[in-house]
């Protein structure tokens, strides 16, 4: 049951000593807490949206940073998108016992929703299983773990997708496979007949009209007769439709921002600069991290890995063409607690940070190679021997953060 705290009755703050952080870290927790003191001074509106809605929105996003606003991306504001992390859905799967039981316990949170005074209401999942890829870039910059080949990883994601809605949540949730192009943003939701994308209705027109054309054609691609749907009861048949159309006008009046904006070419790329494990967050500093949820123990190592290789790739890059000897990599672990079980989630996130250092050493070997290929299109070719003895004591250059962070305020509190 989800608790929403009124604006009239705001929680205390919490002093958090950042001064023995190196200063990427120190950057990091300050934008935490502007984060913060924006999730608490918005809940009355999220109140105001779940109470107006019949659907709540989640997502199965990878671990790449350049769809971290994914939820502005949908017109939601911060804390209304459920996110949940894999790597192309290679390793969040429902065999995963944490995977599937966090989505199991984030669903029935959803089935009755605590709007304080007001009253509870049943809520519908609305799940995006969705995979990004790039269409300037198809080959370099789409999905990584499925080494850019979007259509395996459409099939993986459909596959998942499928299980949701046959097998594991049928009649409490709707799931769909969503592209996003991440030169854009740009959504194209798929189903059983066909596709919409939203790239395709640019400047189409006012609001309230885009979103009944919008509906008009999912009535198409998800029909009556789609079973996921005949499992619902009637109002939320009726009301589907139109709030999947809502957060599609919203991408649109967002590609259109974007497209004028004229995004650097840079951020089509991975550039991300750290690494982040656990949840929550939401960030809309695009680009920025791999977002990385924690998970049984191989896949949070397989998932800091590819990202490892990513962002070792980006700080040498910067410290080569610096000559920086003092680059380090932020990385960031944050893991929710109740009022009732911060002890156990500081032992879970120390847990957590012990298997990945471990995990550093053995990456080293493959390193310089990855490392080569990026900076010099060969792995063969010879890096500066200064990057060569920065590899090979990748520790000294890794800045570990460990935090808890209270769901009420999702402010991130050191526990190192």
């Amino acid at each position: 049951m989800e608790s929403l705290i009124p604006p009239s009755n705001p929680l205390p703050s919490v002093v958090v000593d950042t001064r023995a952080y190196p200063k990427a870290i120190q950057d990091f927790l300050a934008q935490n807490r502007a984060e913060s003191e924006r999730f608490v001074s918005e809940s009355y509106a999220r109140e105001l949206w779940l109470n107006d809605h019949d659907f709540r929105v989640s997502a199965d996003l990878c671990i790449d940073g350049r769809v971290s606003d994914f939820s502005e991306a949908l017109g939601l504001s911060t804390g209304l998108l459920e996110m949940y992390r894999s790597a192309g859905c290679r390793y969040n799967v429902p065999t995963s016992w944490i995977y599937s039981r966090r989505i199991r316990d984030g669903n029935r949170k959803l089935r009755v929703m605590d709007l304080g005074d007001s009253f509870d209401k049943r809520m519908i999942e609305m799940r995006m299983v969705t995979v990004h890829y790039s269409a300037s870039r198809p080959k370099d910059s789409s999905c990584a773990a499925w080494e850019h080949r979007t259509s395996e990883a459409v099939t993986a994601m459909q596959d998942l997708a499928d299980r949701f809605n046959d097998r594991y949540f049928r009649g409490n949730m709707i799931a769909f496979v969503v592209l996003v192009d991440t030169d854009l943003d740009a959504v194209t939701v798929i189903g059983p007949g066909g596709r919409l994308s939203t790239k395709e209705y640019i400047n189409i027109g006012p609001r309230r009209a885009l979103t009944d054309i919008l509906a008009t054609h999912l009535r198409q691609i998800f029909p009556a007769s789609w079973s996921p749907l005949l499992t619902l009861e009637e109002q939320y048949r009726r009301t589907f439709h139109e709030e999947l159309a809502e957060h599609l006008a919203s991408n649109v009046a967002f590609v259109e921002h974007v497209r004028a904006t004229d995004r650097p070419l840079e951020l089509l790329i991975h550039q991300e600069r750290m690494i982040f494990v656990g949840r929550p967050l939401e960030t809309r500093n695009h680009n920025t991290a791999f977002l990385i949820e924690d998970r049984e123990d191989e896949a949070n190592r397989a998932q800091f890995r590819l990202g490892m290789r990513y962002v070792l790739q980006n700080a040498l890059t910067d410290a080569i063409a610096s000559e920086d000897r003092d680059w380090t990599v932020p990385v960031f672990i944050s893991i929710p607690n109740d009022k009732d079980d911060l002890e156990q989630t500081v032992d879970y996130a120390r847990g957590i940070r012990a298997n990945l250092e471990a995990e550093l050493e053995k990456i080293k070997d493959d390193l310089a190679a990855t490392v080569g290929r990026k900076l010099n299109g060969s792995p063969d070719r010879t890096l500066p021997d200064w990057v060569m003895k920065d590899l090979q004591s990748l520790e000294r250059h890794v800045s570990w953060c460990t935090t808890t962070n209270d769901r009420r305020t999702r402010l991130f509190v050191p526990c190192d």
